[in-house]
């Protein structure tokens, strides 16, 4: 993909994302969930996309396939219990010494020079040795196989005070939700030719302006993280 085709789709992952966010700080009581939020900003996306004339491209066999899709997989097993993250290898067990499972990344967009090279079987990435096998490998540092990958979160319910010393706790472990999609995002970006661009969106409804305020100062040094709040 040449740069001006990746900017091109940046451009409007940009665009979609801002349509977005003016939507749920206008009118938040439209989106019950997070699921919610993720159908509309598909849609922006679609929309945006066919401007280009990418809302359909042609894999290796000449099939049909969107850009955009949803619970994405990554192309790595880890360990996210709790609050966590970390990258594990298919030596590593779990606890009931069972291997890592995936996660997955709420939305992507790929590249369409990674659908080209490649048919459903492979695109779809369901299965991880054919990742490990013929993907991965494959990957073209130039043409990254994701333009952008999305994370997602909403909090629908406000986050307050809490009681006791730590009144900021309830706030904290939120963050602590945010930054693990972070890091998962910044876990696939890590990996040469696998994802470009990557955003952490952030909906607030109903919260209290002082608490906002901390979650974002205490994310303030992160770029790619956006947070969005509305009453």
């Amino acid at each position: 993909m040449t740069h001006e085709g990746a900017k091109g789709i940046t451009d409007c992952v940009e665009q979609s994302i801002s349509r977005m966010t003016r939507l749920f700080e206008r009118e938040p009581s439209r989106f019950f969930t997070e699921t919610d939020i993720l159908a509309h900003l598909r849609m922006f996306l679609h929309e945006s996309l066919k401007e280009l004339d990418l809302d359909t491209v042609l894999d290796s066999n000449g099939q049909p396939n969107s850009l955009i899709h949803s619970e994405f997989p990554t192309p790595f097993r880890c360990d996210m219990r709790g609050r966590r993250f970390e990258v594990k290898t298919d030596e590593d067990r779990t606890p009931n010494n069972s291997l890592y499972k995936r996660g997955h990344f709420d939305i992507v967009v790929l590249s369409p020079g990674f659908v080209a090279r490649h048919p459903f079987e492979v695109l779809k990435s369901q299965d991880f040795k054919i990742v490990q096998q013929a993907i991965i490998p494959q990957l073209v540092r130039d043409d990254p196989a994701i333009v952008h990958g999305i994370e997602l979160l909403y909090r629908r319910d406000p986050i307050k005070h809490s009681q006791g010393q730590d009144k900021w706790k309830a706030a904290n472990t939120f963050v602590e939700e945010i930054l693990q999609d972070e890091w998962k995002l910044g876990a696939a970006r890590s990996i040469g030719g696998f994802m470009q661009n990557a955003t952490t969106l952030v909906f607030i409804k109903g919260t209290a302006p002082d608490v906002v305020e901390m979650i974002r100062f205490t994310l303030a040094g992160i770029t790619n993280i956006e947070v969005i709040a509305a009453q």
